[in-house]
């Protein structure tokens, strides 16, 4: 919006107050607008200025402004129950235990979508663990410090996507040979944004998910992804290992899935940012462009 323009101020009178008063991008004839909520019938925009000499003048324009429909909020699937949990390699050395089977997309532990219609850009995923806790008993002579989670990106930024509109996650845990008994508490939270992708022939930020180990891509974008909504979620199974008998005598790991619940049909509108304090990937907050890692 050109306010040489709009406003048809003098340049002589308003060139040398609107800077007097700093606003920088006033004397450069323009200043960038940002609106949170769309408005098809309409915002309107009136400006007003006011002189030393008390002269003062005012113009109005009106704006359609486009923005996501339909649901914005987003949804997570999970098994609210012991059949969301599978253990694999029950009776060797590299048994581990996995979320897995969600209503919506087996062979994963929680499937995300969201429904909006988009005018442009694309959803960014971003995923906050919470809390992680690893508990478990082990056997007199191995040491085992595990790598709890507490506020942490959960990898990279942003969260890849599985679809425009859908990612999931799959949390798992390793059990070990000489562990009695294998836990884990998971705790986090889902959010997605709406990136515009402006300008026109930008490139919003991207995870390339060919590589071995995901590879983040920033956005090569003006515009600032916009939060639409987050879901909490949680997953806490915990495995015994009864040890069984060999041949010749000895033993060899034997487990068992004692409990396994799962979480995540809730929903929320996102009432800002994600922000973490560290994170996963190499660099942590090097993902990050602000100083709260948000």
């Amino acid at each position: 919006m050109h306010f040489e323009q709009i406003l048809r101020i003098s340049r002589e009178e308003s060139t040398e107050m609107l800077c007097l008063y700093e606003i920088g991008d006033l004397c450069r004839g323009s200043l960038t607008f940002y609106w949170v909520n769309p408005g098809d019938n309409g915002e309107t925009v009136t400006c007003t200025y006011t002189l030393n000499n008390g002269q003062s003048a005012s113009a109005t324009a009106t704006f359609n402004i486009g923005g996501p429909t339909g649901n914005l909020l987003p949804n997570g699937f999970a098994q609210s129950d012991i059949t969301g949990t599978s253990l694999s390699n029950a009776q060797n050395s590299s048994a581990a235990v996995t979320m897995s089977n969600s209503p919506v997309k087996p062979g994963v532990g929680i499937l995300f979508n969201d429904n909006a219609t988009l005018p442009s850009g694309k959803f960014i995923w971003v995923q906050i663990l919470d809390s992680v806790t690893y508990s478990q008993l082990v056997y007199s002579g191995y040491p085992y410090t595990p790598s709890n989670a507490l506020n942490q990106i959960d990898g990279i930024y942003p969260y890849f996507n599985g679809t425009q509109n859908t990612t999931w996650d799959s949390p798992a845990r390793n059990l070990y040979m000489y562990f009695g008994e294998g836990a884990i508490a998971f705790d986090a939270t889902m959010y997605v944004l709406w990136d515009p992708a402006l300008p026109a022939g930008c490139t919003a930020a991207w995870t390339d998910t060919s590589t071995p180990t995901y590879t983040p891509h920033a956005s090569t974008c003006t515009s600032t992804p916009i939060p639409l909504g987050s879901v909490s979620w949680h997953w806490s199974p915990c495995e015994i290992n009864a040890l069984a008998p060999v041949a010749g005598g000895g033993t060899t790991p034997s487990w068992f899935t004692q409990c396994g619940t799962g979480s995540g049909n809730s929903s929320g509108a996102a009432s800002g940012y994600p922000e973490w304090s560290s994170g996963t990937g190499p660099g942590g907050c090097y993902v990050s462009a602000y100083a709260k890692c948000k």
